[in-house]
């Protein structure tokens, strides 16, 4: 069968291509009826983005394909992360912490947004940090670019930004500030082990910054012996003495912290349950006082007994919930009987009261001149119609 000269020069081309040019298939695709013609442009600039098919771009045999080799060139650089959603803009940093973000989180922040952005040049990478900060802190990095302005890049912005507004700043010794680290008044033992780590955390990353050495003491036993040193609540310390926390990990601290506050707070919710106190019993034993508060009908009522809930004999708490009803029965009884003392030196005092005012108007009156009629002048007993 004989060739036509068009087909001897494709058999010509397709036999002369050497292996590593076989062939990415990239193909024009006329579009449909329901396509949009703008799409037929599409393929062509971007055919890696076609799915395959049996058409054989000619420049791709002869491997002349531009736009294969610019995506060969890319794949061998690196990766760049790809995002299906907006990234959160970060908030400008002003040097003042009451008004704006934390320099720490606003540098964590920063890091995300320049890793989503891809791969730039390290002045662009330090102009965009520039971006995201005003007032002094602006300034900061200006200066900084005024001084180098050869090499920069975002991590020379956050190290002088650290050096500026970092919580280090004043301190020789970082570690100093784990050890001066103890519970608040308003922290609960868990919230205190979390600040505490995060205070351990801040310190290991102004060391690594700094180049300086790690302590040789573990993280572990630093964080549980300065957790047991600055603990303030005595029932959490005493719970925990006898695990010897200093040679538990950490994490295994925190996790006796929530058994035991699960432990309070069970105990509670039983100690509610058991003792119920009817308060209309006790309001009845209150004495009867007038509307003014200045006389009482009759003595003071004695408490009546408040019947506790019966217990099964069986129960292993039955004891310490007698204890507990016992104790809370007898502070009942010390309220009442301090209310009701309170309320007779109330009453005392206003009978003293009422006895000094009477004795007071008495006095007054007794001691008040009576009016003569003047002299000359009779009286006027006529209308004063007339």
């Amino acid at each position: 069968m004989t060739q036509t000269p068009n087909q001897h020069r494709t058999a010509h081309l397709i036999s002369d291509t050497p292996p590593q040019l076989t062939p990415q298939t990239t193909y024009a695709v006329t579009p449909g009826l329901g396509q949009s013609p703008n799409m037929e442009g599409a393929h062509r600039q971007y055919p890696h983005l076609v799915p395959p098919s049996e058409g054989v771009s000619p420049l791709r045999l002869a491997g002349l394909d531009p736009l294969h080799t610019a995506a060969e060139q890319r794949g061998q650089g690196a990766p760049r992360m790809l995002t299906t959603h907006q990234v959160k803009s970060v908030p400008t940093f002003s040097g003042k912490e009451r008004h704006g973000p934390r320099l720490e989180d606003w540098i964590r922040d920063m890091r995300f947004l320049l890793g989503c952005k891809g791969t730039a040049p390290g002045i662009l990478q330090f102009h965009e940090a520039v971006r995201h900060t005003g007032g002094k802190a602006r300034d900061v990095l200006l200066n900084l670019e005024s001084r180098t302005p050869e090499g920069l890049d975002a991590e020379k912005a956050f190290v002088e930004l650290l050096e500026e507004y970092g919580e280090d700043k004043s301190a020789l010794s970082p570690v100093a500030k784990v050890y001066a680290r103890v519970q608040r008044g308003n922290e609960t033992p868990m919230e205190f082990a979390i600040g505490l780590e995060s205070t351990l955390r801040e310190v290991e990353e102004t060391r690594r910054r700094r180049g300086q050495k790690s302590e040789e003491e573990s993280r572990d036993k630093m964080l549980a012996t300065q957790f047991m040193v600055g603990l303030k609540n005595l029932h959490y310390k005493q719970r925990l003495a006898p695990m010897q926390p200093r040679f538990m990990a950490f994490r295994d601290v925190r996790r006796e912290l929530h058994i035991i506050d699960e432990e309070e707070r069970q105990a509670a919710d039983l100690r509610r349950q058991q003792t119920s106190f009817s308060m209309s019993e006790v309001a009845q034993s209150l004495p009867q006082v007038k509307a003014q508060g200045k006389d009482v009908k009759g003595p003071a009522q004695p408490v009546k007994e408040v019947v506790p809930v019966p217990l099964e004999p069986n129960d292993p708490n039955t004891p310490i919930i007698q204890q507990l009803m016992t104790q809370q029965l007898e502070e009942m009884k010390g309220m009442h009987r301090g209310q009701m003392e309170a309320l007779d030196r109330v009453l005392q005092e206003q009978r003293q009261h009422g006895q000094r005012l009477a004795r007071l108007e008495g006095a007054v009156f007794q001691h008040q001149p009576t009016r003569q009629p003047q002299s000359g002048k009779p009286p006027y007993t006529g209308c004063f119609n007339c």
